[in-house]
């Protein structure tokens, strides 16, 4: 039996020669819109069910889709409505639930992990101010301390409880006398809310840290491992998206970040930059000046096939991405 369908935003009918088979009308915009937005799926299940109520085999010989506004004859002739008033009324709450749906569905896990990116970047910026602002201005106080501490994050953690000299000299074990200058009960309560609200935005960085290591551990499992978490998180907010990310060669990816050393070279023929964001990476960090090109190379091409996993598949095959690396870079060392 050969059966033509027809799919409009108030409801999916079947027919064999003219004559109605099944029909299914939706009975609000929202109902509609969620049909349509997971048409494929849903016409399978529709066909499924004339199938079923013909009792034979059938084929389908045409699948009609219509969602303009102009389908109103055809809505009275199906007898779905009368009034055009009621008609326009649907249809304007079909346009608008299928647009909600439409946006909703852009959510993507990824998105996220650009902007905690970019929140880590600025709280780092005004972390690092305002341990320049307090460690300054303590300096001035008790230098003795500063000195002895040295870790700019201790400093401003002991100065948050107390800042006075008794009570950091205790803990530091160093003695009480300096030769640092007065300051007033007013300005040491100042030192320690300077001080506090330093200790609250670690807290928050190290938060953050936290939750972007678990997303990346989720949706990008590869490209955590072989990148580490925020290097892989950092090249998927250059490039915008992890499926941006698949999209761009090994060759880019490794110069990500250096886009000014990279267009230096393009206009003024300065030497070409061998990488950009991927100088994080241990494995170049604690490279040889001469071996980083090379290195940078390798890494690159393992992060453009962890991301095209992790985006395709989520398989986990980062043990595997990882030994090549290793054996890549340990015939790069070998080599003189």
């Amino acid at each position: 039996m050969e059966v033509n369908i027809e799919v409009y935003p108030f409801g999916i009918f079947a027919f064999h020669n003219d004559n109605l088979i099944l029909k299914e009308e939706f009975k609000s915009g929202g109902e509609a819109a969620s049909f349509i937005l997971e048409i494929q799926k849903n016409l399978e299940k529709f066909i499924e069910k004339v199938r079923e109520k013909v009792g034979e085999d059938i084929v389908i010989k045409r699948v009609k889709e219509d969602y303009s506004p102009q389908t109103f004859e055809r809505a009275v002739e199906l007898g779905v409505f009368e009034g055009k008033g009621k008609f326009r009324e649907f249809i304007h709450s079909f346009f608008t639930e299928f647009a909600k749906l439409k946006i909703k569905g852009r959510y993507r896990e990824d998105k996220i992990i650009i902007h905690l990116v970019n929140g880590i970047d600025e709280l780092n910026r005004i972390i690092n101010l305002l341990f320049e602002r307090v460690v300054e201005l303590y300096g001035l106080y008790f230098p003795e301390a500063v000195h002895k501490i040295q870790n700019p994050e201790k400093v401003v953690r002991i100065i948050a409880q107390d800042p006075s000299r008794e009570a950091v000299a205790s803990k530091i074990k160093i003695p009480t006398e300096s030769m640092g200058f007065e300051l007033p009960k007013e300005d040491l309560e100042i030192l320690k809310l300077y001080a506090r609200a330093t200790v609250n935005l670690l807290n928050l960085k190290n938060t953050l840290t936290n939750r972007l290591k678990n997303l990346m551990s989720k949706i990008a499992p590869n490209l955590s491992k072989v990148a580490t978490p925020m290097l892989g998180a950092r090249l998927i907010a250059s490039a915008g998206s992890l499926e941006n990310l698949t999209k761009l060669p090994s060759s880019t990816i490794q110069v990500l970040g250096a886009e000014k050393a990279l267009f230096r070279h393009l206009r003024k023929g300065a030497k070409p930059p061998k990488h950009g964001y991927l100088i994080s990476h241990p494995l170049l960090r604690d490279a040889k000046k001469r071996e980083r090109g090379k290195i940078a190379r390798s890494l690159a091409s393992k992060i453009a096939i962890a991301a095209k996993i992790d985006f395709f598949s989520r398989e986990d095959r980062s043990k595997e991405l990882l030994k090549d690396l290793e054996e890549r870079i340990r015939r790069i060392r070998e080599k003189k």
